[in-house]
């Protein structure tokens, strides 16, 4: 990306990032999974990198802030927002571990905490972990990140029957003002 001075536009170089990059972060990472933290920042620094190359602005200091609002401008949702939706409608061969296994909302002691994420006793897409977390490497890897963050998402988009309807429903979500990750 460096070398790429044949454009100014941010569009064309958008859609080269996402073609020439991002689309090798993404190829089979369901099997690839970085596990550790510093695995993880490695790839959210390439993106940062990319952005700022993006906007033009590849020499100036962008603060967590800033970066959020040109990656929501440009369309780009941050790295670590991976999802099962391939996984759980089989649009690809990869399974779920046997550990994970889908929540029946009829055998759960409903708390506060526990209807948050269950909000109608259609639902057959909260997954829950049978083994404790114990480590940091187990605590990051793939699948029980984003498990963890795809109980976060409203019923209704888990609920989606085409991809194409879950992306978009996905963005409008994650890029409402009121909606906050922690990390």
């Amino acid at each position: 990306m460096r070398t790429c001075h044949f454009t100014m536009n941010t569009r064309q170089k958008r859609t080269f990032y996402l073609t020439m990059v991002r689309s090798l972060f993404e190829h089979c990472s369901e099997i690839w999974r970085p596990i550790s933290p510093n695995q993880i920042s490695k790839f959210e620094k390439v993106q940062k990198r990319a952005l700022k190359w993006i906007v033009g602005r590849q020499f100036d200091h962008l603060s967590n802030s800033e970066m959020y609002e040109i990656e929501k401008d440009n369309d780009i949702l941050p790295i670590k927002f991976k999802f099962l939706y391939k996984i759980v409608n089989c649009l690809i061969p990869v399974r779920l571990p046997a550990e994970f296994s889908l929540i029946n909302p009829n055998n759960v002691r409903h708390t506060r905490s526990s209807t948050q994420n269950i909000l109608s006793l259609n639902d057959k897409s909260t997954y829950t972990c049978s083994t404790k977390v114990c480590s940091k490497v187990y605590e990051n890897c793939f699948f029980n990140r984003t498990v963890t963050n795809w109980n976060k998402l409203p019923y209704e988009i888990r609920q989606l029957p085409s991809l194409s309807n879950f992306k978009l429903r996905l963005k409008e979500f994650l890029w409402s003002v009121e909606t906050h990750w922690p990390d």
